[in-house]
């Protein structure tokens, strides 16, 4: 469980802070401290500017010139401060904004897959990010303000105490309504930010779909964007009901709590006209005071109005405290204990059980031995737990029970990144980059890899443009923009973005290949030529295929029908074609060579 909200803010606000460096965060806090104290001597300058002047016309002019020459010099001083406070306040909230966005997208990459599938996630990743760009720079002005409210508080405070301490308790119990409604505002803010995330969510995907060039096609098509559009207008409606709700009765409770403040500070301007009129003190001390009154009370105002404002980040704040908590389960154990197994091992899958959240057994005991080197074949109905089984080989999630081992040791026991260095994969949904094409072949490549040594740099091009060729698109230039979300990109078909995230599995110094429906799109001749330059391409390697396409299942060692979550059927594409079993009923005899 989360921490309360209400307990969040201090702790978190300091991490916040902290984030843009000691250096930054002392250098605002000596502005801010200083711009808290010279509205002090602004009230002191004042004082002397006025008793020159009510001195009369036999006083020198000396008196007047300094009191002018101070109240200027503190004027000057508070604009320099104010300046440099402003640009380094700007700076620090950049930078921390900076590093919450880069560290929200660590952290987001760090979570496990079923941890991404999971809503409550989701909602949490949202809650988090919906107002990165923003949240963490007006939570460090905030807390800016709050220091400066506290400061000239204690600083208007203490000249006022000095004379009557009844003045600071009325000005200050004026407040007290205030804080208290404040807060309950905040507090109906947060849960109302909490509540809604969903909704919030769901209006952004909805947004994305009618904008997406994705779907574009059957939005035009089919009609659908009437009903996209509605379904999107009614969320706001929603939504936008609820915020002014909120906005009404913020309303109502700032109307009562300003009133109360207006009624005290005039309460304590007449008891500080009826001492002057008493002669307990001068003009130029009634306007002092005056002041000092004045700014007490914007003081108490700024104090409370940062407090609620920190208070009302909690949405940020307390997503952002969960998510810095969340580690992924399957990055967390994956700690080896001894080296990795040679390359080439055999992989074995004993008894694997796995279900989806909601849903019953996906795989269901399921048995399969991979050889060094073998090229064997994953066949079967939609939903028999294909594309499940290439998920847990990549360690995407583990298994409910049962294992994999490799070369005698269970997958768990090995470390991820050791293990993923191994393993090159195409899922089935891989992603196709708008991107440069070199960048869609090796996306895991530092950007700076572009500009490595020549040598290294002329490797890995040849070993591009050898997978290129391979899956024949050797005619296209690494540099050339893919897709068409940025400038001068270059549209490809289906069947050529298949062969593009092909290339990109094939790329990988792998020892183990585990393709899902690598042949989507292709047509028949593609199908069977590329067949051919894969197993030449792959000899030696451990190959996993997935695959429905009977000119790819013709050159594969092994054969292996799945149904009901297991391995039911397996065998050599001669062998299955010469019986009638679960093979048969699927495809038919094989194409032959």
């Amino acid at each position: 469980m989360s921490p309360r909200p209400e307990l969040i803010p201090v702790r978190e606000i300091v991490r916040l802070g902290l984030l843009a460096g000691p250096r930054l965060v002392a250098a605002q806090f000596a502005l801010t401290l200083l711009a808290g104290l010279l509205p002090l001597g602004g009230i002191v300058a004042m004082r002397l500017l006025v008793d020159a002047v009510a001195a009369g016309p036999a006083a020198t002019l000396r008196p007047l010139g300094e009191a002018v020459a101070i109240a200027s010099a503190i004027a000057l001083l508070g604009v320099l401060v104010g300046a440099l406070s402003g640009y380094v306040g700007d700076r620090h909230g950049r930078v921390v904004a900076d590093r919450c966005a880069e560290r929200l997208l660590e952290r987001a990459a760090g979570l496990d897959l079923v941890q991404l599938e999971d809503p409550t996630v989701l909602d949490l990743l949202q809650r988090a990010g919906s107002e990165l760009a923003t949240r963490p720079a007006r939570i460090v002005a905030e807390l800016a303000a709050l220091l400066l409210a506290a400061v000239t508080l204690l600083a208007m405070g203490t000249t006022l105490a000095l004379l009557d301490p009844l003045l600071v308790a009325v000005v200050a119990s004026a407040a007290l309504p205030a804080v208290l409604l404040r807060v309950r505002h905040a507090r109906r803010a947060y849960e109302w930010q909490k509540g809604s995330v969903g909704a919030q969510r769901e209006l952004g995907y909805v947004s994305g779909v009618i904008a997406s060039r994705a779907a574009a096609k059957e939005l035009r098509a089919a009609g659908w964007a009437p009903r996209w559009l509605a379904r999107a207008r009614g969320l706001r409606d929603t939504l936008r009901g609820e915020q002014l709700a909120l906005a009404r009765a913020r309303s109502r409770d700032e109307l009562l709590g300003q009133a109360l403040a207006v009624l005290a500070l005039f309460f304590a301007y007449a008891t500080l006209g009826a001492r002057a009129l008493e002669g307990a003190f001068g003009v130029g001390a009634f306007v002092m005071y005056a002041q000092a009154v004045q700014r007490t009370q914007n003081g108490v105002r700024d104090l409370v109005g940062s407090l609620a404002a920190l208070g009302e980040q909690r949405q940020f704040l307390g997503a952002w405290h969960e998510l810095t908590g969340l580690a992924g389960r399957i990055e967390g154990a994956a700690q080896a204990r001894e080296g990795m197994p040679p390359r080439g091992a055999v992989i074995e899958c004993r008894g694997l059980r796995y279900a989806y959240p909601g849903t019953g057994p996906v795989l269901d005991g399921l048995d399969l031995v991979l050889q060094p080197g073998e090229h064997v074949a994953l066949v079967g109905k939609n939903g028999c737990g294909k594309s499940t089984l290439v998920r847990l080989l990549a360690r995407l999630d583990d298994p409910a029970s049962g294992g994999i081992r490799v070369g005698g040791r269970d997958l768990r026991e090995l470390a991820l990144a050791d293990w993923r260095a191994q393993l090159a994969v195409l899922f089935q949904d891989a992603v196709p980059l708008d991107a440069t094409l070199r960048e869609n072949l090796a996306p895991e490549a530092p950007p700076e890899a572009a500009t490595a040594a020549p040598p290294a740099a002329a490797h890995d091009d040849a070993a591009l443009h050898a997978a290129l060729s391979l899956v024949g698109l050797g005619r296209l230039e690494l540099v050339a923009m893919l897709g068409r979300r940025f400038a001068n990109g270059v549209e490809l078909s289906a069947g050529e973005w298949r062969r593009v995230l092909l290339a990109r599995a094939l790329v990988r110094p792998a020892s183990c290949f585990v393709l899902d429906e690598p042949t989507a799109f292709l047509d028949h001749a593609t199908v069977r030529e590329l067949a051919l330059r894969l197993r030449e391409r792959l000899r030696g390697a451990t190959l996993l295929i997935v695959e429905q396409r009977p000119e790819m299942l013709a050159f594969v060692d092994r054969i292996c029908v799945m149904e009901g979550g297991r391995i039911v059927d397996e065998g050599s594409p001669a062998e299955l074609a010469a019986r009638d079993g679960p093979y048969r009923r699927l495809f038919g005899p094989p194409t032959r060579p």
